[in-house]
């Protein structure tokens, strides 16, 4: 797979993430309602602007960034978060998994982007990489 195919599949999971993001953000319920609905804020804020800079990225090594729910859903591998209550921690543990998926994909565009010598690509991902490694640890930090 080619980094620009590479780039509209983690677009299409991108999507989705942001749907499950604002989905579980809606329907979480307990006794840390008010921190973890504006954390779960952050993060699909976080990957709205994630989505608008790989398309571009797309767009700009000569790719179509794929823009369609219909091709978003066909292209990814995140299961789609239902609309029903779910506990807080019960949301951050799919959350955690969700961007533990999303942390290899970024890696395996860095190692694609790299072997087409597209730079611009592969430091973006190191961007990613920083951010999913970080928002990992205080997931994890909190569900100890």
């Amino acid at each position: 797979m080619k980094t620009i195919e590479k780039l509209n599949y983690y677009l299409a999971n991108l999507n989705l993430l942001f749907r499950n993001l604002q989905t579980y953000h809606w329907y979480i319920t307990g006794t840390d309602f008010f921190v973890i609905h504006e954390k779960l804020e952050d993060f699909y804020n976080d990957i709205n602007v994630q989505i608008d800079d790989v398309a571009e990225r797309i767009l700009a090594i000569n790719g179509k960034p794929l823009a369609s729910m219909t091709d978003y859903l066909k292209n990814s591998f995140l299961a789609e978060a239902e609309a029903k209550e779910i506990p807080t921690k019960k949301s951050l543990e799919a959350v955690k998994s969700d961007f533990e998926k999303m942390l290899e994909l970024v890696k395996e565009i860095k190692v694609q982007a790299e072997k087409e010598n597209d730079y611009g690509t592969s430091a973006q991902m190191d961007d990613y990489i920083r951010d999913y490694e970080k928002k990992l640890w205080m997931i994890n930090a909190y569900l100890k």
